[in-house]
């Protein structure tokens, strides 16, 4: 697809224009819709209005001072999820804490995620619900049998976490219900998927 637009047509107010449409119909429920468009709309207008550099460096600071340097993640559950985490561990650069019932999975994963760190930060927990009310923590990634899948996502979401979840999600409608119904009461952000 290409756009061609003539010489009359600012080509930064047009994307603007667009991404404020993109951000207005949007459903809200992936971070980067909802955080993200009002943040680049934001920075087109500046730059639209010559004032760009200033826009990009507020930016910048405003994110350091929300998110911090580093994520926080809680993983729950990390039985089959070894090789998982090891590509997670690579690939990102998260602040870690493994839950899990069992020492040897806990263990392991910890063992693996210090690994590839080159450091001992990951810490280990046995409690889910212990570990979710720490403050230290922003987000939880949910590996456990799917009987805890819905369980574990609703009291992550309720003590102020986001969550990823792998599949399913849930073992039926009623819990979904419950899910949605929790994640629209919090403002937590959720989002399923599959590990391959």
């Amino acid at each position: 697809t290409m756009v061609v637009l003539d010489d009359r047509t600012c080509p930064v107010g047009m994307l603007a224009s667009l991404e404020v449409f993109f951000a207005r119909e949007s459903c809200g429920w992936c971070t980067p819709c909802r955080e993200g468009l009002p943040w680049v709309v934001r920075i087109l207008r500046a730059l639209e209005e010559g004032s760009g550099r200033d826009v990009l460096r507020a930016s910048e600071n405003e994110l350091v001072t929300v998110h911090g340097p580093r994520l926080r993640l809680l993983i729950i559950g990390a039985g089959q999820l070894t090789h998982y985490l090891a590509q997670m561990a690579l690939a990102c650069d998260y602040n870690v804490t493994i839950c899990d019932p069992r020492a040897d999975n806990r263990n392991a994963a910890r063992d693996m995620v210090n690994n590839q760190y080159g450091n001992k930060d990951c810490t280990t927990a046995i409690d889910l619900r212990e570990v979710l009310a720490r403050t230290d923590i922003d987000a939880a990634l949910i590996a456990t049998g799917p009987n805890w899948h819905a369980t574990a996502a609703i009291q992550a979401a309720k003590a102020g976490k986001d969550v990823y979840c792998e599949k399913p999600c849930t073992k039926n409608i009623a819990q979904s219900i419950a899910l949605a119904e929790v994640f629209r009461r919090t403002g937590r952000v959720f989002q399923a998927g599959t590990q391959r």
